[in-house]
């Protein structure tokens, strides 16, 4: 299984978060229009302060949404 995961985050520089997911963007229209699909959509995961640790509740948010990208397509 092939796939394109995007991460980036909210901290930091937002011009350069902005053209890294313009980037991105441009990268996962590419892949559609060869015929992929975008299996999940993404997920934002919240951390204390800029560099964590994760809120209350987040790992688990994280590893449901991981749990959901690997699961066999029904």
């Amino acid at each position: 299984m092939n796939m394109l995961i995007i991460y980036d985050s909210a901290f930091g520089n937002t011009e350069k978060v902005a053209q890294a997911m313009g980037a991105a963007l441009g990268c996962e229209a590419r892949l559609i229009k060869k015929g992929g699909i975008r299996a999940m959509p993404s997920a934002g995961f919240f951390v204390e302060g800029e560099k964590g640790p994760l809120r209350d509740g987040e790992l688990e948010r994280a590893a449901d949404w991981a749990r959901r990208i690997l699961a066999p397509s029904a």
